[in-house]
């Protein structure tokens, strides 16, 4: 049987092309030398292996003239975008810094892991070109000077009663289904993966859980799904039906592995740009929000708490991706704190105690 992700997009009119491997067919004539293709003859190789970026006139990223970028291990997360691409992460550092790689159709991107932006340069097959992408951390922020009340499990109304998700195995994988909605006018995901997921995902699996499989699910245009109404103290409830429906008769799981994230155009409710259900799989982002949107509210489905936040400081000051209470004069870390790496930790090892 079809897993019931893959019976959703067969249905959808997604306009998708087809995923494709690393080994790309192209029209005319391509640059062997080019990133991609040295990026290629290294996997090829076997890793760890190490190539040299042709230096970026705007944006250094190291003081040699190339940086040199080590590639250490491919990480244990599949992921599948909206148009069908599929994308491999791996492990890296750039000049002995940390990085992670992420390899799709006929395009690799280098993505910075700093103290307080995300700095990504992206290569295409056949040319050297850079592009050059920074997402600083002072970019808006979840929050109005509000916290989620949702995610402490009050709607502001009154409390949304979901039950608890069943125990998942232990070897079965930690499972993310993000539905985007009609409404963000995303179609391939691809900026989505970059600034939202990329560096979650590399948190999760170097700092978090490095034993633990991951697969992620970005889906779209789904009647039904991604284009309900949503906004106000309702918006949960909804979201919390339609996962209910999902389950019952597509197939989809429900275990504390497994979440389900809606990812819209427009806040909640004014200020308020996610809310999620503790400790359970259902949650709810948004554009309106900032780059650690997802990582915040996924992070309370998997345990993690504000209270456990943290303001940092490295030359600025910096919060933690579960910091409730965002200040404009702070910028991103780009990381939980350990005390919520721990509650996560804990959490994908037993589910809700």
């Amino acid at each position: 049987m079809k897993h019931p992700m893959t019976m959703l997009r067969t249905i959808a009119v997604l306009g998708a092309s087809c995923a494709m491997s690393p080994s790309i067919a192209t029209d005319g004539p391509v640059d062997e030398t080019s990133v991609v293709a040295r990026f290629d003859r290294a996997l090829a190789a076997g890793l760890p292996q190490t190539i040299l970026l042709p230096r970026d006139n705007e944006h250094d990223i190291g003081e040699s003239e190339a940086g040199a970028l080590t590639l250490l291990s491919r990480m244990a997360v599949d992921i599948r975008m909206p148009n069908g691409d599929t994308i491999d992460m791996f492990d890296a550092r750039v000049d002995g810094a940390r990085a992670v790689v992420s390899r799709r159709a006929d395009h690799v991107d280098v993505t910075m892991l700093r103290d307080d932006n995300l700095d990504t340069r992206g290569f295409t097959l056949g040319t050297d070109e850079t592009e050059h992408v920074t997402r600083s951390g002072a970019d808006p922020i979840e929050y109005s000077g509000q916290p989620d009340p949702i995610a402490q499990g009050s709607s502001g109304t009154g409390t949304v009663h979901v039950a608890f998700p069943e125990r998942a195995a232990k070897d079965d994988p930690l499972t993310i289904n993000i539905f985007v909605h009609d409404d963000t006018d995303i179609v391939d995901g691809h900026d989505l993966y970059r600034d939202y997921l990329s560096w979650w995902l590399a948190e999760l699996r170097e700092k978090i859980v490095p034993d633990q499989a991951i697969k992620v699910d970005v889906v779209g245009r789904i009647r039904g799904v991604t284009d309900i109404k949503y906004g106000g103290s309702a918006s949960i409830t909804r979201w919390t039906s339609v996962v209910a429906k999902l389950v019952e008769k597509q197939g989809f799981r429900r275990t504390h592995k497994d979440k389900y994230l809606l990812f819209t155009k427009n806040e909640i409710s004014p200020g308020l740009s996610g809310v999620a259900l503790r400790n359970k799989s259902e949650a709810i982002a948004s554009k309106a929000g900032g780059y650690s949107i997802i990582a915040h509210e996924l992070g309370h489905t998997l345990g993690a708490l504000h209270e456990d936040a943290e303001i940092r400081y490295g030359g600025w000051w910096c919060e933690t991706n579960m910091y409730g209470n965002h200040s404009p004069f702070r910028s991103h870390c780009y990381v939980y704190s350990d005390k919520n790496r721990a509650r996560i930790r804990d959490y994908i090892a037993h589910g809700a105690l």
